[in-house]
């Protein structure tokens, strides 16, 4: 996704604070559903944006937080009513300006299999929901998320349904960790893949070592959003003051971060504070970092600066146990042999698929794994008909958990183009097997040309086999294309 010049006119931007804060401050009811001021009380909807906006915010988040369908089943209205009502509330605010509005897209509200009930496809046409509805928003704002694989249904629905600039924002606890586990390595090495621009939450003293590992591991640009630190369970009053606020978000400016913003208990009075301290600092050109190949699932991450132990078991070929595991959806079989590995010290495990046996179901393997199994992945599909193969291959792709390894097993060049693809398209590793036969060449040839002209992502990691000849043959072919 394309920033579409954001950053053109000024080289930080300035988002707005709590709108939940400022709402409960007006005298909104506790339990009261947010999203339906924008019909009801859409005047108080807009002055909170124009209060932020006087405190120097280039972006203005539309009160559209929790507007699925899930969430506003009882509102009484439909989300294309409650998001476009939102929108039009942050549009009568910038009018005139120079500032955006964006669609603010919160977490459903339920968790995805397998710690919830939610399937990633359902997951999925919520947010697509969301996305139609809110098409006069100036950009989308994937925010307060602590599911990984939620975040990438989100984007996925945000890069197929929009092409407007996607942030995303993900809420870590101290321990750097989200709720659901997710570090913050496998967020930045996801969302890089996805394409995206990334960062969340705690108070902003607590965030620092999160922002600064967010930086060693993304090249995109980071966004910092924290609470003014915990409310008082009597009072309610958030515990860091405005001039607090604005000397802590000064660190990240050292950072190198470009997006700043404020999210529960920031009132316009932080963000002037803050944006009038950052208006004082020179802006830091954040040095590069030198991310190593790597591949994740949402909780592990592993580098791949070094021999690796590949876990083969996760493969039907040869196996009449494991292809009848496979017909009978026999899931706890599979992830059994999976969690073997890992503790006999698999560094990652393949999951390798043959459409031969296609009876079995992707989506139902693919939740069970990323937890049962902490340890990242590499995918492969194999199959005469290379659109069984392609087919098979956008299916466990886009299913996939954090950051994987896909792996075309064939090297004919049809579908080797199809592994390409469905690598770019979601964002996952790119490396390529290579069995040095004169199909393959052509194959890799077509693999590496997806690799370079669609994304930013490089092949890193090479099954190289049959014969020392011809793995010369391959690394002297992989050096120039590297």
């Amino acid at each position: 996704m394309a920033q579409h010049n954001l950053f053109q006119k000024k080289p930080r931007l300035y988002l707005d604070g709590g709108m939940g804060t400022m709402l409960q401050k007006s005298g909104m009811p506790a339990g009261e559903i947010p999203e339906k001021y924008n019909i009801e009380h859409p005047e108080q909807i807009t002055a909170i944006h124009k209060a932020f906006l006087a405190a120097g915010s280039d972006i203005v988040y539309a009160n559209t937080f929790g507007a699925n369908r899930l969430k506003m089943k009882k509102s009484g209205y439909s989300v294309q009513e409650l998001i476009s009502a939102g929108i039009a509330c942050g549009k009568a605010a910038t009018a005139g300006t120079d500032a955006m509005v964006a669609l603010d897209i919160g977490p459903i509200g339920q968790l995805l299999e397998p710690l919830g009930t939610l399937k990633f496809e359902e997951a999925y046409d919520i947010f697509r929901e969301e996305i139609e509805a809110g098409t006069d928003a100036d950009l989308i704002v994937i925010e307060t998320m602590t599911d990984l694989y939620e975040t990438k249904a989100a984007v996925l629905a945000a890069k197929e349904h929009s092409d407007k600039p996607v942030f995303v924002t993900m809420t870590f606890e101290e321990n750097g960790r989200t709720f659901t586990g997710c570090t913050v390595s496998a967020m930045a090495l996801t969302l890089e893949g996805l394409g995206v621009d990334v960062n969340c939450s705690l108070g902003p003293k607590e965030l620092l070592p999160v922002v600064e590992e967010i930086c060693r591991w993304t090249t995109l640009p980071v966004i910092v959003k924290p609470n003014a630190g915990l409310p008082d369970p009597v009072t309610g009053a958030f515990s860091v003051l405005p001039d607090d606020f604005a000397e802590a978000m000064a660190a990240f400016a050292k950072l190198g971060v470009s997006v700043f913003g404020g999210c529960c208990g920031t009132t316009p009075e932080h963000l002037a504070a803050a944006y009038q301290k950052l208006d004082s600092m020179p802006v830091v050109d954040r040095p590069m970092p030198e991310i190593p190949p790597a591949i994740c699932s949402p909780s592990v991450t592993i580098p791949i600066t070094e021999p690796r132990i590949i876990g083969e078991r996760i493969n039907p070929t040869g196996k009449k146990r494991f292809q009848a595991a496979l017909k009978a959806n026999d899931i706890d079989y599979i992830l059994e042999q999976a969690v073997q590995q890992t503790d006999a010290g698999a560094d990652i495990f393949d999951g390798s698929f043959s459409v031969a046996v296609q009876h079995f179901d992707c989506d139902e393997i693919r939740p069970g794994s990323d937890t049962a199994v902490q340890s990242p992945a590499c995918l492969a599909a194999s199959g005469s008909n290379p659109g069984d193969v392609g087919s098979v291959a956008v299916v466990i792709v886009r299913l996939a958990g954090g950051r994987k390894d896909v792996m075309p097993s064939d090297d004919a060049p049809a579908k080797v183009r199809m592994w390409g693809d469905s690598a770019v398209e979601y964002g996952d590793a790119a490396p390529c097997p290579i069995d040095m036969r004169p199909m393959c060449i052509r194959g890799f040839d077509d693999f590496t040309d997806t690799i370079h002209t669609k994304s930013r992502l490089l092949p890193f990691c090479f099954s190289i086999w049959k014969g020392q000849e011809r793995c010369d043959c391959c690394l002297h072919r992989v050096k120039d294309v590297l």
